[in-house]
C-alpha cells in the first residue's frame, strides 16, 4: 500500500498538480474548490463553487474532481495529477465506478474528460495537504459566489 504524504509535494516538470476539497459551513450545502500549481508551487489557477444541492461528502468530492479537472482542461493544461483527500473518490478514479448513483455519474462525468489530456493521474493525500484550499473555501463560502481565477505563474506562490 502506498504511503501517504505528510506535506505538498512538487509535481513533476511539465505536470500540473490540482488540488480539491470540500468544505461544509455548518448549512445544508457548503461549497468546493480547486487550485492548480506547477512544479514551483505557484498557482496557476483556482476556482471555488458553492455546491448548488444537497450531497453527501464524497460526493461533493467526485464532483469538485470533475469541475477541477474541467478548470484544468479550461486552462489548456494536458498534463495533471489530481489530488483528493477522500480515498472512496480516488479509487473509484482509478478504477471506474458503474453504479447509478450521482456519484457514479460524477465520476464517469470525470472519465468522461480524461481523453482531454495528455496524461491524468489521480492520487489521494492527507488532508493537511488541502490547508490551502480550505482556507480559500472557507473565506469565500459565506459570499456564496462562483468565482475562478488565472495569473500568470511567476505571480503568487503559496
Amino acid at each position: 500500500m502506498p504511503q501517504l504524504k505528510d506535506k505538498w509535494e512538487s509535481p513533476p516538470t511539465n505536470l500540473r498538480k490540482i488540488n480539491v476539497d470540500v468544505a461544509t459551513n455548518g448549512r445544508v450545502n457548503g461549497g468546493v474548490g480547486a487550485v492548480v500549481r506547477d512544479e514551483m508551487g505557484f498557482i496557476l489557477a483556482a476556482a471555488t463553487w458553492p455546491i448548488p444541492f444537497p450531497l453527501k461528502a464524497h460526493e461533493a468530492e467526485a464532483l469538485v474532481a470533475y469541475w477541477g479537472l474541467q478548470l484544468a482542461k479550461d486552462c489548456c493544461f494536458t498534463e495533471v495529477i489530481l489530488e483528493s483527500d477522500n480515498i472512496e473518490v480516488v479509487k473509484a478514479l482509478k478504477h471506474g465506478s458503474s453504479n447509478e448513483t450521482c456519484f457514479g455519474s460524477f465520476i464517469a462525468d470525470t472519465h468522461s474528460l480524461i481523453g482531454s489530456f495528455r496524461n491524468v493521474i489521480f492520487s489521494h493525500v492527507k488532508r493537511d495537504e488541502t490547508k490551502l484550499l480550505m482556507s480559500l473555501l472557507n473565506l469565500l463560502l459565506p459570499i456564496q459566489i462562483v468565482c475562478g481565477w488565472k495569473r500568470h505563474p511567476t505571480m503568487f506562490k503559496i
